[in-house]
């Protein structure tokens, strides 16, 4: 089947199933749930995954115009689908061969899904969050300023300083511990079920086999430049 007739179906769903349900997705937690489920269901979690993981391997354009059409449909199942998806992006395109296995056909089937936190990287002088190495792996220790779908998400991929000035980059469960403390949930001035929560990180310890890769330098701010 060629990529548009894909899309085309795709884009029915969205506007027959999602756009008539907006309004209760934008403002339930638990019609963003059944959202996410209905995309899982039909393999569009893992877009940007490869195949063989369970993936669509989709091109860039192809998943522009699935952005688009969805942001059209539901802001907050849009913003919150993203975060997942840009997870998914981040590890298909580790080297760490064990740790995709481990993970990406689960992100791809919605067996468990996955956030982002990389807006600590944006402080311009002492990071926020430091990633250190240990015996085995890595601690974390500071702040998650941002962190969206507290309590939807299992994972999350988090990116750090290192003292070297390198950025880190690993996968963390999200789960309230004596290691990861969150806020309550934020009250932004639209979409708050999207449960967007800051996390106070102290001596969080992250196994080397659950780390993406290491990037030199200052690597959120020539990606922005991107």
């Amino acid at each position: 089947m060629e990529p548009h007739h894909v899309l085309e179906q795709i884009e029915e769903f969205l506007f027959h199933w999602v756009r008539p349900r907006a309004q209760e997705i934008d403002t339930s937690l638990d019609s963003l749930r059944e959202g996410l489920s209905e995309l899982a269901s039909r393999g569009l979690l893992g877009l940007r995954a490869d195949p063989e993981y369970g993936g669509r391997g989709f091109p860039d354009a192809g998943f522009r115009r699935f952005q688009e059409t969805i942001a059209r449909c539901s802001g907050a199942l849009a913003f919150v689908q993203t975060q997942h998806q840009s997870a998914v992006s981040f590890l298909n395109r580790s080297a760490n061969e064990g740790l995709k296995q481990r993970f990406l056909p689960k992100w791809c089937s919605g067996e468990r899904l996955s956030g982002i936190a990389f807006s600590q990287l944006r402080k311009a002088r002492a990071p926020l969050l430091s990633a250190t190495p240990v015996e085995r792996g890595w601690v974390l220790n500071g702040k998650m300023p941002w962190v969206t779908g507290y309590s939807i998400f299992q994972d999350c991929v988090v990116a750090a300083y290192t003292k070297d000035q390198r950025t880190w980059f690993g996968v963390v469960q999200l789960a309230d511990s004596d290691s990861l403390v969150a806020s309550p949930v934020m009250r932004l001035a639209s979409m708050d079920v999207s449960q967007t929560v800051s996390i106070n990180v102290r001596e969080c310890f992250v196994p080397e086999e659950d780390v993406l890769y290491l990037k030199e330098g200052n690597w959120i701010h020539n990606n922005d430049m991107v």
